[in-house]
């Protein structure tokens, strides 16, 4: 608890066989590759009140891993942050987040079914089309960057911020059926429907 902890460098746990693993709060920077295939790494906690800012790219990759709450001060998920966490059921974001931004592939090959788009998120990338195990988003009321349509299969974003239009089409859940697309959608974006076997019209 009265760890001095600031920083971890590359690789430090990188291939080893580490099981669990607690984050002091005094922690500010974790560098990429830090836990990288960690295969029996089964619990990654934050003590509460973090100072970590930033997941940095490649930040972890354990197959075991089933749930990881992010620490409220983190701002941005590097590329890659969480791949190939292969049983990755649970990302814990709270309405207090200051998550800003997600990356591409931050959560690619995880098994994550539902995800929470906490309030000052607006950065998101293609990260969603990556989840292949995606049934569920849902997004904080407070959040004024992205909003559901067509009963909550696709989310959708502004092309410009000052506006209240939701006008791009950014991602459709794997087991959509039937699309609608409103009349005031300006942009289907990349691999929005990309490979979605399940559409009929």
């Amino acid at each position: 608890e009265n760890s001095q902890l600031q920083f971890i460098g590359v690789s430090a746990f990188s291939y080893t066989s580490i099981e669990s693993i607690v984050i002091p709060s005094s922690v500010k920077e974790i560098k990429t590759l830090a836990f990288y295939s960690c295969n029996k790494l089964k619990s990654f906690q934050f003590m509460e009140d973090s100072q970590l800012e930033m997941i940095s790219e490649n930040f972890v990759s354990a197959r075991l891993l089933e749930r990881v709450k992010i620490p409220d001060k983190v701002k941005i998920i590097k590329e890659n942050g969480f791949n190939y966490c292969n049983s990755l059921k649970e990302i814990e974001l709270s309405d207090d987040s200051n998550l800003t931004t997600i990356e591409d592939c931050s959560f690619y090959d995880c098994s994550i079914t539902k995800f929470y788009i906490p309030p000052q998120l607006k950065e998101i990338s293609n990260f969603l089309q990556n989840m292949s195990s995606l049934n569920e988003v849902c997004i904080s009321p407070k959040n004024k960057h992205f909003s559901l349509i067509n009963d909550g299969k696709i989310v959708v974003g502004k092309s410009d911020e000052n506006s209240d239009n939701y006008d791009i089409i950014l991602f459709a859940l794997k087991d959509i059926e039937h699309v609608t697309i409103p009349s005031n959608i300006k942009k289907i974006d990349q691999s929005a429907f990309y490979s979605l076997k399940n559409i009929i019209t």
